[in-house]
């Protein structure tokens, strides 16, 4: 048994670099409108199906720690060690639009053990944190999903009444009859897992479709991303599979908001830019359509907090009111009252007390940051 080099990195002159899920070789081309028939969608002269894959471009500290992890590998491959690169002047291309800038980001990997090295196992270890942190929302995009560990931690989430929505973009069909019966059999026992678990309809899983497409094709997702609340946006070439966990090498970029507004909002609008996408529509009406209705509404998750919070309290009063009132105390017998005031005190602990959500309000301000405070207070 053997692993493969995974890692998808392109550094240059160490200033730049790029990092994600797309392999450099032929059939990888295409457009955000994963046309049917595109006529530029070809290779030696033949149509291929639309390709969807996700790569971030960074320079600065980020682009030096991912040439670092690229000296690394050559050095371990051929023995010849390449020394670091001092060129004068910005290598950010031109034409490619900055969506962030002095953002706080973390590179992780995986590698297998070799010789007297353990290996390292960071990517599933930052999986887990990302899913364990969730407050609001979890969305993916992965060319696979047969990790029992992720789905392990994703059916720990939908036991929570208040749990994060999930929501897993995958790819329709399997590269040949091997993946049909390892990979696609596997997704598909762990995706009726989840469904099974999930008690409160937070799990949703999709795949990305056009009509039009040929017979026995589909939109070749290949992306790797991870996009946890608005603060964690997580770029690279780990499948969700046992093998990017541990035995392939993998290199994922992960930023993070730090409750910075400016980042969140990047965070945002990359995750209404994917789903737009997928949906077929315009990001600017998803992301409305969103604020309305669904995943993101800020707004509206600490409206649920503040009033079941408050409903909590207001049925503890009142009960202890309505049975001074009646001076239905129970010492000895018990009221008839009792019957209907011990579904109250019953109710306020499920789905989480007032400590639970008081706290999960805490947590939506601070995240937040001390600028965005009496904004987000006075929001209607």
């Amino acid at each position: 048994m053997a692993g493969s080099h995974h890692q998808k990195v392109a550094v240059f002159d160490d200033r730049m670099a790029f990092a994600g899920g797309l392999d450099l070789t032929s059939k990888r081309w295409d457009t955000r409108a994963h046309a049917p028939h595109d006529p530029h969608r070809t290779f030696t002269g033949e149509p291929y199906p639309p390709m969807h894959d996700v790569m971030t471009a960074v320079d600065g500290d980020t682009a030096r720690a991912l040439s670092a992890i690229v000296r690394a590998r050559w050095e371990a491959a051929t023995g010849e060690k390449l020394e670091p690169v001092a060129v004068e002047g910005d290598g950010w291309p031109e034409g490619l639009p900055v969506e962030m800038a002095d953002v706080a980001a973390a590179v992780a990997c995986t590698s297998p053990p070799c010789g007297t090295e353990p290996g390292v196992r960071e990517i599933e270890r930052l999986y887990l944190d990302m899913i364990a942190a969730a407050r609001r929302s979890i969305y993916i995009e992965n060319q696979y999903f047969t990790s029992q560990a992720i789905a392990s931690a994703l059916k720990a989430r939908l036991q929570e009444p208040d749990g994060p929505e999930i929501v897993l973009l995958t790819r329709l069909l399997s590269h040949g009859w091997l993946e049909e019966i390892t990979m696609q059999a596997l997704r598909t026992r762990l995706v009726r897992e989840l469904r099974e678990a999930d008690r409160h309809g937070h799990f949703h899983a999709y795949y990305p479709h056009v009509d039009g497409l040929a017979e026995g094709t589909c939109i070749d997702l290949h992306s790797k991303v991870m996009i946890v609340d608005d603060e964690w946006l997580r770029v690279g070439s780990s499948n969700l599979s046992n093998r990017s966990m541990g035995m392939d090498s993998e290199c994922d970029v992960t930023f993070e908001a730090r409750g910075d507004a400016r980042i969140r909002e990047t965070i945002r609008g990359f995750r209404h830019g994917l789903l737009a996408e997928h949906s077929g529509t315009e990001p600017r009406i998803f992301a409305e359509a969103i604020a309305k209705h669904g995943v993101g509404n800020e707004h509206a998750a600490a409206q649920v907090a503040i009033a079941k919070y408050r409903a909590g309290e207001a049925a503890g009063t009142g009960a202890a009111i309505a049975h001074q009132a009646h001076g239905a105390m129970g010492f000895t017998y018990e009221p008839s009252l009792h019957q209907s005031t011990r579904r109250l005190w019953t109710w306020r602990e499920e789905f989480g007390n007032e400590t639970h959500w008081a706290t999960q309000l805490g947590h939506m301000v601070a995240a937040r940051g001390a600028d965005a405070l009496w904004p987000f207070v006075t929001a209607g």
